[in-house]
């Protein structure tokens, strides 16, 4: 049975505004207001040892802007450590200094090292500055963005809510900061299920940058992107598609440099194919029209048009423009750089898609170790990674590999995300698909209703997400004989796809397979051919050839015909189905071993031919015997066609 669309990879592409930054402090500086005189005379040691560091820290934010990390850390470094010996430790230029270094930690993953920095730097504003200075916001939105990146939900959102209310008093309706706060909000309530109130502050935004910035400017196709982004989440994908295609159009139109003010990052949502790939643009200086950001912007661009073009089923441009991407990202980024695992996750789930998993697989591994290396414990990506993996896994049949790896991504969900999150849920429906399929259906039942109870109080009654757990608990049911209760489900799961999904959808796909195959099992057979015959259409027409969900419409037609009587027809059909997956999946895979059985079945039936049978089963029973636990229902199959 397909993963829902919940299952593996439940990313989505969220963009979020980058906090208003400001410029490393130039050699001609002021002092800022409230903060004490510096000395008048321009030739006392002072004021040498200033410049001194107003220096240090251009050339640290040029190299910066090199990604030459190291060094830049060093000057920038230096300098701070110059002023903090020239000036009173609460002096403005210091707050400055402080979150020039803390933004190069927080950009370069280290953010145990940032954190402490930022907080240090909002102290010496709330000391120095006027309540409600817009430099005050700045470092509440700085701060708030780190702790929002790592998870820390609860902890940003009233930093994030007080730079707002600054922002709303100190700065013009029409200012694109204030835009940049509301969009820093609406996406930490985005990822937290506040799915009404985020889209109030994500139009806000998004309005402000219509009329204050040029059509063509990086920070429009943000604000369009996040509130495309949270239409998707609730369902409205016809809403969405049009505001992702202009913001797919304005990136392709901008110059290949970055904006001060203007960032992308990551957030772990449900569901997504593909995930961003851009860490925050810098926001410690202007930029650079450098070749490294020359090459990062040709990254982010690729990647975006990728996510586009994956949407499409487009799989063989998708496959060449990831592929670009993440050569680009190797050749300028530390080989443990977290953008390079977003890189590899992404180019790695769509070999899954297109049933490469053997060729994802050491790209998952490779996306994990990067992960676990440069990120803090606990980390969303890193319980990304934990699912993706696992999904590899049990989509090969490594069952026992898979399940520990699910059960530690759920652990990091349930410790760091708000009760009821739908990402909780998303962790729930796999664990329990894992134990679904290896027939712990006892302990599989109660995750799949938590699931559906979090999406439920979190979603809109319409949203796909919805269905696609209805449709998971519905085939648990099915199998452990409850056909009225799973019969009642699908036929949820479908309306719901039906309404809320395009004409042609394979999840409508899925649906109508896994109605028709119920209706076939409680004997209407004139009922369920019709649904059985528009899946496998649906189905071969939107999905690429040797695709695992072709296999199930092909043995469940073939399944109907069998039990009419039809066995010329079903034949060709069993015979193409066990021909994928002996192309796709490892030679010891239970689903082998399910298609080696159904032939052999067939081929029992029809009396004519039961002599080739017998070698078919044969193969399936060691596979079955190899790859299942004792008492597994699949081998007691194997066993009783092979007495036959």
């Amino acid at each position: 049975m397909k993963r829902s669309g919940l299952a593996w990879p439940f990313l989505i592409l969220l963009t979020v505004g980058a906090v208003a930054q400001e410029a490393a402090p130039p050699s001609t500086e002021a002092a800022a207001a409230g903060a004490p005189p510096t000395t008048s005379a321009p030739d006392t040691e002072t004021q040498r040892q200033i410049q001194r560091a107003e220096q240090l820290n251009k050339q640290g934010t040029a190299l910066y802007e090199q990604d030459r990390h190291d060094e830049a850390k060093l000057l920038l470094s230096e300098a701070l450590k110059i002023l903090r010996a020239t000036l009173p430790s609460g002096h403005p230029k210091i707050a400055t200094s402080l979150n020039n270094l803390a933004t190069l930690l927080d950009t370069t993953g280290l953010y145990a090292e940032a954190e402490p920095l930022y907080r240090e730097a909002l102290a010496i504003r709330r000391s120095a500055l006027p309540e409600g200075h817009p430099d005050i916001a700045t470092s509440l939105n700085n701060l708030a963005f780190l702790l929002h990146v790592t998870a820390r939900y609860t902890e940003a959102e009233p930093l994030y809510r007080e730079a707002l209310t600054i922002d709303r008093t100190a700065l013009a309706a029409n200012h694109p900061d204030l835009a940049i706060s509301l969009g820093n909000l609406g996406s930490l309530l985005r990822a937290t299920g506040r799915y009404v109130e985020a889209e109030q502050l994500l139009r806000e935004a998004l309005t402000i940058d219509r009329t204050a910035l040029p059509e063509h400017h990086p920070g429009l196709a943000i604000s369009l992107s996040n509130l495309a982004n949270l239409l998707e989440a609730t369902g409205r994908t016809a809403e969405a598609e049009p505001l992702q295609r202009e913001a797919l159009a304005i990136r392709r139109a901008a110059p290949p440099k970055s904006h001060p003010e203007i960032a992308t990052s990551l957030n772990s949502e449900v569901p997504s194919p593909i995930e961003a790939a851009v860490a925050p643009a810098p926001p410690i200086a202007s930029s650079l029209d450098t070749e490294t950001q020359r090459q990062k912007q040709r990254a982010a661009q690729l990647n975006e048009q990728a996510i586009a073009l994956y949407q499409q089923n487009r799989y063989g441009e998708v496959e060449t423009l990831l592929r670009e991407a993440l050569n680009i990202l190797r050749a300028i980024l530390p080989e443990s750089h977290p953008d390079i695992a977003t890189s590899i996750n992404n180019l790695a789930y769509l070999l899954v898609t297109t049933g490469r998993t053997g060729e994802a697989e050491p790209l998952y591994r490779e996306a994990l170790a990067i992960r676990q290396q440069a990120l803090p414990e606990g980390h969303l990506d890193i319980a990304t990674s934990l699912n993706n993996l696992a999904g590899v896994l049990d989509t090969t049949g490594r069952y026992a590999e898979a399940e520990p790896l699910l059960r530690e991504a759920l652990a990091i969900l349930q410790k760091t995300l708000p009760v009821g999150h739908p990402d909780i849920a998303a962790s729930l429906n796999n664990l329990a698909e894992l134990l679904r399929t290896t027939g712990r259906t006892g302990e599989a039942e109660p995750l799949y209703r938590e699931a559906l109870v979090i999406l439920r109080k979190t979603l809109p009654a319409e949203h796909p997400d919805i269905a696609s757990i209805i449709n998971n608990l519905a085939l648990l049911l099915k199998t452990i004989g409850r056909y009225a209760e799973a019969e009642r489900l699908y036929r949820e799961a479908l309306a719901i796809r039906q309404q809320a999904l395009p004409t042609g959808h394979p999840n409508i796909a899925q649906s109508l397979n896994n109605l028709g195959a119920l209706l076939k099992t409680t004997g209407r057979d004139a009922e369920a051919e019709p649904l059985l015959r528009e899946a496998l259409a649906i189905r071969q027409k939107a999905l690429p050839a040797g695709h695992s969900d072709l296999v199930q419409s092909l043995n469940n037609l073939a399944a109907l015909l069998t039990t009419t009587g039809r066995y010329n027809e079903a034949e060709p059909f069993l015979r193409e189905a066990l021909s994928i997956r002996k192309k796709t999946l490892p030679a010891s895979h239970p689903l082998l071993a399910n298609s080696l059985n159904s032939l052999a079945g067939l081929l029992i039936k029809n009396t004519e031919r039961p002599s080739e049978a017998e070698p078919l089963v044969r193969e399936a029973l060691a596979i079955v015997r190899k790859a299942l636990p004792e008492g597994h229902p699949d081998i007691a199959i194997s066993l009783n066609n092979l007495a036959w």
